[in-house]
């Protein structure tokens, strides 16, 4: 581990307020938050209380630092609404797991701080800068510009290995060797694995895609749109990860389904709520999904089968502790298997289930699910259509797609929330006036910044 590990955790507490001094606060926020993911280290230190000082932490600590000190009276524009309950419950879910464990108070409140650093403040954040059609296009159009930025840095990684993350900071995160798969390289860059990169250009490309097919941006640099979002894209194709391109395929296919695209929004939404029901009740078992991809003799098929064998115990385990789950350390998945390999979880959902139990699991969805529902009553339904708002309509993608990316991807980044927390407040304000979302609503993000 090089010396530029510790310099780019704690930089990032200098540089981040900086930021806010040189652009508005909204965009500083919006950069410090895609600086600290695409290219702070993995790597952390033990602290008190939250856990660990780390990438995810010190993005979120990074934002919150140029709130504080140069947008104080931000703070005292946020409005409680009820879609906020799922990320309040999420949040306070691992105060009850431990307590109901006999795992103690302190171990609960650790549990619910790093909790409240990951997932609360980063909702809390985006809630409080996007909050018109103008913070929505900033959010999407700097996603955007992220998955450009890294193209250069993937196409590299194909071609040499991911190295990136190895020569800046001295270690690489993970398996390296996992990453060579039969097609090639699978770059990471400065993210953990490379099914979390993968996800990552996946909401970058359908930002990209969005943007374009809405006209709301007309180049970027001195990139036309149209080609930007195809080198997103097509650097997406060639990154190895099928369940991100899966996950981009879907998404896109909702932005071109015409005048269903409503329709297909909403069944994106509830795709990830029927899915876990069928699969904590045990009605689907995935066995046709396994033969579809050859069976279990075949490489994808076998992949697929080991993922739903590990779902199928962690759910068992879970179900004996349904409600609040059985905490942390590891507990839920002390089962016992006739292989010896042992059991571990490969995505947020049993994550949650597993150690938060149903309220977890429930919570965790909906507070991505619940805001994408509710922005979807209140878009104008002619531009919406006609992917005029191409920006609201990515961000209304881009909490069901990184939901479902969960399902099968353990994706920590504070980009999520942030995007969630941004579409609970357009929600909020369609709910409250009970009308269309506008730039010249009065609670746009303008008053709030004179």
């Amino acid at each position: 581990m090089y010396i530029t590990v510790p310099l780019a955790l704690f930089g990032i507490l200098i540089i981040g307020p900086m930021l806010f001094t040189m652009m508005s606060a909204r965009r500083a926020a919006i950069a410090v938050l895609l600086l600290g993911t695409l290219f702070l280290p993995n790597a952390g230190y033990a602290v008190p209380v939250l856990r660990s000082f780390d990438k995810g932490s010190a993005t979120v600590l990074a934002m919150l630092a140029g709130l504080l000190i140069f947008d104080t009276g931000r703070l005292t524009s946020y409005r409680f609404h009820w879609v906020d309950i799922p990320m309040m419950l999420w949040c306070a879910c691992p105060f009850a797991s431990s307590v109901a464990n006999g795992l103690g108070v302190y171990d609960g409140l650790a549990e619910m701080m790093s909790n409240v650093m990951l997932w609360g403040l980063p909702y809390a954040i985006g809630r409080l800068y996007i909050r018109d059609r103008d913070g929505a296009k900033d959010l999407v159009l700097g996603l955007t510009i992220a998955g450009l930025v890294y193209v250069p840095f993937c196409l590299l990684e194909m071609r040499g290995g991911p190295f990136f993350h190895a020569k800046l900071y001295g270690f690489y995160p993970h398996n390296y060797w996992e990453q060579l798969k039969p097609g090639g390289w699978r770059p990471s860059v400065f993210f953990i694995h490379g099914l979390w990169l993968g996800g990552f250009m996946a909401y970058s490309s359908i930002c990209g895609l969005c943007l374009w097919l809405g006209k709301n941006a007309s180049r970027i640099w001195i990139f036309r749109m149209k080609w930007a979002a195809l080198a997103i894209v097509g650097t997406l194709l060639k990154c190895n990860s099928n369940t991100a391109i899966v996950v981009f395929a879907v998404g896109s296919g909702v932005t071109v389904s015409g005048r269903f695209r409503r329709l297909a929004c909403a069944l994106l939404i509830i795709s990830p709520i029927a899915y876990t029901s069928l699969r904590v009740t045990g009605m689907w078992s995935g066995g046709n999904l396994v033969e579809f991809y050859g069976g279990k003799g075949k490489n994808a098929g076998g992949s697929l089968n080991t993922r739903l064998e590990l779902e199928n115990r962690i759910v068992a385990r879970a179900m004996q502790q349904p409600v609040f789950g059985w905490g942390g350390y590891g507990r839920s998945m002390q089962i016992e298997t006739k292989d010896g390999r042992g059991t571990w979880t490969e995505a947020i959902w049993t994550k949650a289930i597993g150690e938060r139990g149903l309220v977890g699991l429930s919570s965790w969805m909906l507070s991505g699910l619940l805001p994408a529902w509710l922005a979807l009553r209140f878009v104008d339904r002619q531009r919406f259509l006609a992917v005029e708002d191409g920006a609201i309509l990515a961000l209304i993608l881009l909490p069901p797609m990184q939901t479902i990316y969960g399902l099968m991807v353990l994706d920590f980044s504070p980009v999520n929330p942030f995007c969630s927390g941004a579409l609970a407040s357009l929600a909020a304000l369609g709910v409250a006036s009970q009308s269309e979302f506008v730039i010249d609503h009065e609670a746009t993000d303008a008053e709030y910044v004179q």
